[in-house]
């Protein structure tokens, strides 16, 4: 009896201290909001050209693409004018804005959500950081800002956008990594602004 209360006196401390760290975890699984997301009632179409995460908070960034609260969709309408309706959400699908452009969303195709690969964000997001030191250009930081997903016109594959903080950067721009888990392969992008403002 003794030693069964000595046992428990090492694990019981250690059990409370996993318990508190799963239960500091954030409760979104951005796969399945993004995958899941009523795209017809958000954007007015089941296609979207853009879906993506953030914060909603325009000055944080993290390590964890789970930890974001803020999603958007975009969708490219072509009748009866062609324009572009975006939406911003949260986990429960609650629109938290939303703007319609009268002109078309150009440079990316439209894709279904059943075409987003498998890989998580989270694990693309660590899978183009061990790409980008391969190719010995690592990215300015752990820490991003948002992720896109969209689908490129010239290659028809998915590709996860990811808007890195980069130090050297003016405050408010990102450097864009872009990763295709289709082909495992990652490159640099643009500057690009780390919050997506849709009210702009």
């Amino acid at each position: 009896m003794l030693k069964l209360k000595k046992i428990l006196m090492y694990i019981l401390p250690w059990l409370f201290t996993f318990s508190l760290s799963v239960s500091a975890k954030s409760d979104n699984d951005i796969d399945t909001i993004l995958k899941q997301a009523d795209l017809q009632t958000l954007i007015g179409t089941d296609k979207a050209v853009n879906l993506g995460a953030q914060y909603q908070n325009p000055n944080a960034s993290t390590n964890d693409v789970n930890n974001f609260n803020d999603f958007i969709a975009v969708g490219d309408l072509p009748w009866p004018i062609a324009h572009t309706n975006m939406t911003s959400f949260d986990a429960n699908q609650t629109i938290l804005h939303n703007r319609t452009r009268y002109q078309s969303w150009v440079g990316v195709a439209n894709f279904k959500q059943d075409e987003i690969p498998d890989v998580s964000l989270q694990d693309g997001l660590m899978a183009v950081q061990v790409c980008m030191q391969q190719h010995r250009n690592p990215t300015p930081s752990d820490q991003v800002a948002h992720v896109i997903i969209y689908k490129t016109l010239n290659t028809a594959r998915i590709v996860y956008d990811y808007a890195f903080i980069d130090p050297a950067l003016t405050k408010g721009h990102c450097q864009e990594v872009l990763y295709t888990p289709a082909t495992k392969s990652c490159e640099e992008g643009a500057v690009t602004m780390c919050h997506l403002n849709l009210l702009m």
